[in-house]
């Protein structure tokens, strides 16, 4: 089964009844997420291969509560203005437009520039398609931009950020955040190889045990994670540089290496480029596996703006489940505001559609253990504070003993009865 081929056009019903106007939204067409995992680039299931040597015996989820009563019209939407919430409202983003913004694409009337690497427009009950009384401020980084989480919450008039799991601990001491909704659940980034030259291959450690060269891109935190828990060695990694097209590395070497790349980007082109099917495991598979764009808040800002927060989360979460049934509205605006921003190169509309499958179809977006789009998983959080501490002790920027990771997030706002179908 070609997976770019699928779960398109799945239809909504809403579902109503709940005291609180809770949402719930079902798809009606089931995705066979085995089918969808055997056909994506020929590999075998994600899910099925564990190699994660820190495996927590605490397999607790997060405490999910429905949200309170918040100001509504008589056709349900949501008043965004009225629940407190500033106008606009305004989230910065890690790097340039992507779809890791796709719950805020969904969420935007249709987003035009007000100044440089910024878009505004209304921000949308995506239940009613209605204006919610607010508008909603896009942040990008810009060329001559800070990426980092701080220098993107410098300015008070931000209400919140998209961060990973990585940047959000890392972070913790100079920029204290609290996660309130993670509408990813897995990053995309793999590493991938020719199962043509390395027939037994099968996982990450494999390659390990091969000295295969694995390139790549720089010397981030989850490559100390696979090294340090012997999944890799220091022999396998080849650091190429952020400029290095890892694809054309890879198909100029006639495969004898390994790389890493994005499950989302890069099988089709890898694939037609070898002439058959590349095999892969999600690096969140092999144990490092962080939420790659939550929604943070300053920590001050969860009891500030608890009325906004119990308002606006579940939105995100719904919009993530409207984005997750049909890809083509937010993919269109990510493509222009991409090219308007001069990235390069700039994926099409059609071809983010078909990456926004792929991520479906490897579960990228999913709900968390609790059966909840968005929700945080504690045992998750947990587990990456864990990683992370002696990765940052060495990095000489070491995490504070004293951080717990049900600091890091909250999951009060989140509306329970909001979720992707199971199949």
């Amino acid at each position: 089964m070609n997976v770019e081929g699928v779960g398109h056009g799945w239809p909504l019903r809403r579902v109503r009844g709940a005291p609180n106007r809770a949402r719930f939204f079902a798809i009606g067409a089931a995705v066979c997420a085995a089918l969808l995992l055997g056909g994506c680039a020929g590999n075998p299931p994600e899910s099925t291969v564990t190699t994660d040597p820190l495996l927590l015996s605490d397999s607790s989820v997060p405490s999910v509560t429905e949200s309170a009563a918040v100001p509504t019209a008589p056709d349900g939407t949501i008043n965004l203005r009225a629940a407190g919430c500033p106008d606009p409202i305004v989230i910065a983003s890690d790097g340039p437009p992507s779809l890791y913004e796709s719950a805020l694409f969904e969420l935007s009337g249709g987003t035009r520039p007000s100044a440089q690497g910024r878009y505004l427009d209304d921000l949308l009950d995506p239940a009613t398609g209605k204006t919610t009384g607010t508008q909603l401020e896009l942040r990008f980084v810009t060329a001559a931009g800070a990426s980092d989480l701080g220098a993107r919450l410098a300015d008070p008039k931000v209400f919140g950020a998209l961060a990973s799991t990585e940047e959000q601990i890392l972070a913790a001491v100079s920029v204290p955040t609290v996660a309130v909704a993670a509408p990813w659940a897995q990053l995309a980034r793999m590493l991938y190889w020719d199962p043509a030259t390395y027939p037994q291959t099968q996982a990450i450690p494999d390659l390990g045990g091969q000295d295969v060269r694995v390139r790549v891109r720089e010397r981030a935190p989850w490559v100390s994670y696979l090294i340090n828990n012997n999944l890799l060695t220091e022999k396998n990694v080849v650091v190429a540089g952020p400029g290095v097209d890892l694809v054309a590395a890879f198909l100029a070497d006639h495969a004898k290496s390994a790389a890493e790349g994005s499950a989302m980007v890069d099988p089709p082109s890898v694939n037609r480029g070898l002439g058959h099917s590349i095999r892969f495991q999600l690096v969140a598979n092999a144990g490092y596996d962080p939420y790659p764009a939550s929604l943070v808040v300053r920590r001050s800002s969860v009891k500030d703006q608890a009325p906004c927060l119990r308002a606006l989360v579940p939105l995100l979460q719904t919009a993530q489940v409207h984005f997750a049934a049909n890809p083509e509205k937010a993919a269109a605006l990510i493509a222009r505001v991409a090219r308007e921003q001069g990235v390069s190169p700039a994926a099409s509309a059609e071809v983010l559609v078909a990456q926004a499958r792929r991520a479906m179809a490897l579960g990228l977006i999913a709900n968390s253990d609790n059966g909840v789009l968005g929700s945080i998983d504690a045992a998750k959080m947990r587990r990456m504070l864990k990683v992370l501490t002696p990765i940052a002790k060495r990095r000489r920027t070491p995490i504070a003993v004293s951080l717990k990771a049900e600091q890091l997030f909250d999951n009060q706002f989140i509306n329970r009865l909001v979720a992707l179908p199971q199949p």
